[in-house]
């Protein structure tokens, strides 16, 4: 028998700008919002990239080009 718990579940809501909206902010076409809305479940166990290659799943956006933030502080690799 393990004493180890297993990880918690939670769902974790990303939202974010869409690869398409930030090379219109680029160009200066203001074509209005294109957010990116996703909802991610995940064990607490996970790392970062980990997060961020299920972002990647979901998204247009590879996780070596995600910035995550949560709270105001940057999360790291």
């Amino acid at each position: 028998m393990s004493d180890e718990t297993p990880a918690a579940e939670i769902q974790i809501n990303v939202k974010g700008l869409s690869v398409p909206h930030l090379l219109a902010f680029a160009e200066r076409q203001y074509a209005g919002p294109s957010e990116l809305k996703l909802q991610i479940t995940i064990t607490t166990d996970k790392t970062v990239l980990e997060l961020k290659q299920a972002i990647a799943e979901k998204s247009d956006v590879e996780a070596e080009r995600q910035r995550l933030i949560y709270s105001g502080v940057y999360l790291y690799l």
